[in-house]
């Protein structure tokens, strides 16, 4: 391991091998390449998982710090 490389390829690899396998369930599969800016909310949430850690589930009401940003990616003018 040469800086940490080797160990990020071998986490790149399992996602990669966990996206082949869930492909080869659907009939017909597109993947999109949507720029940071076009999806905040997704960028938001991988954020923090990645610096709280654990399992979160949010069943019906997403958390109020999400809020404002999933409105301006659906391009809804309503703020809290």
């Amino acid at each position: 391991m040469i800086h940490g490389h080797v160990q990020l390829e071998a986490v790149l690899d399992g996602i990669l091998w966990d996206i082949h396998l869930l492909q080869q369930q659907f009939d017909a599969i597109k993947f999109l390449y949507t720029p940071r800016a076009c999806n905040e909310a997704t960028h938001l949430v991988a954020s923090y998982v990645t610096r709280v850690g654990g399992s979160h589930t949010w069943d019906g009401f997403e958390p109020e710090w999400l809020f404002n940003t999933l409105a301006f990616d659906v391009n809804i003018s309503i703020r809290i």
